[in-house]
């Protein structure tokens, strides 16, 4: 990212942090104008406006950062906050497409698949949802901590869905 943008976002959120956040947030409008081309400026306002409990408004942000072009790391937190946004606004299938298209590119990344399971269960999927957080367990923790019982745990986390 070019350091003087970079600059300029760490100034908005700085004011946003030190409770100037009306000033932060018309900051990074003037951004998101002035640089109307850079994804990181919209991804860094989305960021914002969610972490501020607007996620209605941080969505247009997050889709123009995606469409913009992302980092696979920045693309990866873009979607699985977008995916977060749509849950909380109550926009289920938005959610569960956003969050598929995070999966898509990072199948085994915790908290896609954290975020996966909580939109699953918001969605009447529990089964599903405690499948994927025991597969991300199993997965993440050292088979030594579960005591032997990896092998039976796995089988349950199958079952889950096959029932």
């Amino acid at each position: 990212m070019d350091a003087a943008i970079e600059q300029l976002i760490q100034e908005a959120n700085h004011l946003i942090e030190q409770g100037a956040v009306e000033c932060g947030l018309n900051r990074f409008k003037s951004l998101t104008r002035d640089y109307p081309v850079n994804s990181q400026v919209f991804l860094h306002y989305a960021l914002s406006l969610d972490q501020l409990s607007k996620e209605s408004e941080a969505i247009p942000n997050y889709q123009k950062a995606l469409e913009l072009g992302l980092s696979s790391d920045d693309e990866r937190t873009a979607l699985i906050s977008l995916a977060s946004s749509y849950r909380n606004v109550g926009n289920l299938d938005a959610a569960l497409e956003t969050i598929n298209q995070a999966l898509e590119k990072n199948k085994d990344h915790p908290a896609v698949l954290c975020f996966y399971s909580l939109i699953l269960l918001d969605s009447n999927q529990p089964a599903q949802a405690v499948k994927t957080l025991g597969g991300l367990l199993l997965n993440e923790v050292d088979p030594e901590k579960l005591a032997g019982f990896d092998q039976a745990l796995s089988a349950k986390f199958k079952e889950l869905i096959e029932e």
